[in-house]
Order: C-alpha cells, then sequence, then structure tokens
C-alpha cells in the first residue's frame, strides 16, 4: 500500500493515543506491541515508530516476537529482490545482453553485502564476463 508517510505517522499516533487512553497495564502494553508489530509488518519498520512505543514490550509476546521476524524475513526478500532489480538494470543498460547464467547465479544469492558488492561492480565492470566471473565466485 502507497501510503504517504505523513499520513502513516498521523494513523500511528493515533493508534497509540487511543490505546494509551482507553487502556491500562498489560493490556495496554499487548495493543501497543501488537499496533508496532503490525505497523512494521505493513511498513517495513519506520523509525519514526520508536518514539512512540518502547520495543521491549514487543519482546514479551511468542506471537509479537514471531511477527517481527516475518516482517524482517519480508523486508529482507524486498530488500533482495530491489537490488538484484538495480543489478539487471545496470547491467542491461551498460551490456548488450546478460547471460542466461548469470542471472540464474545472481537469483541464488541471498546476502545483502554480496549483493551490494554486485551491484558497484555492475557499475564499474569493464565487460559482462568481468562481472560473470564475479558471481561465480560467490
Amino acid at each position: 500500500m502507497n501510503v504517504p508517510e505523513d499520513v502513516r505517522k498521523d494513523v500511528f499516533e493515533a493508534c497509540v493515543n487511543k490505546i494509551n487512553k482507553t487502556s491500562a497495564g498489560e493490556t495496554s502494553d499487548e495493543l501497543l506491541a501488537m499496533t508496532i508489530a503490525m505497523a512494521d509488518l505493513q511498513w517495513e519498520t519506520p523509525e519514526w515508530t520508536d518514539a512512540f512505543v518502547n520495543r521491549s514490550l514487543l519482546r514479551r509476546n511468542k506471537m509479537i516476537t514471531e511477527m517481527i521476524a516475518e516482517a524482517e524475513e519480508k523486508a529482507e526478500k524486498k530488500a533482495i529482490k530491489r537490488e538484484l532489480n538495480s543489478i539487471k538494470t545496470i547491467l542491461g543498460k551498460r551490456f548488450d545482453a546478460i547471460p542466461e547464467d548469470v542471472l540464474i547465479r545472481m537469483k541464488n544469492i541471498n546476502n545483502l553485502e554480496k549483493l551490494d558488492s554486485l551491484l558497484v561492480l555492475a557499475a564499474t565492470a569493464q565487460n559482462i564476463d568481468e562481472f560473470s566471473q564475479a558471481v561465480s565466485n560467490y
């Protein structure tokens, strides 16, 4: 969902304020934890949520912990996909064709640090063979 950040922040803040006004104690903690977990899942862990909710609340509940792990995994997969698309775009602009075996090997790389290195190499390699060799090393 493509909602402007200021709107997301306003909605989140309104939820937190409502919980703080209408709930108390453990119930409030659980509702706040659920609210931030849902924001994390939907909006890829916006940093501004930290200003409203103590993240240590999230660690107390097993379901919340699982939701956070799922959100982090989802965010990492999105980042990997974005990085791969950036690499393919750069290679496509610089070289006539990207060999199929290179594309297949790239898809098997699930480490953002390695993909960051390949992104730089995609922009600086003298030719597709130099890039292909580097992908083979991963």
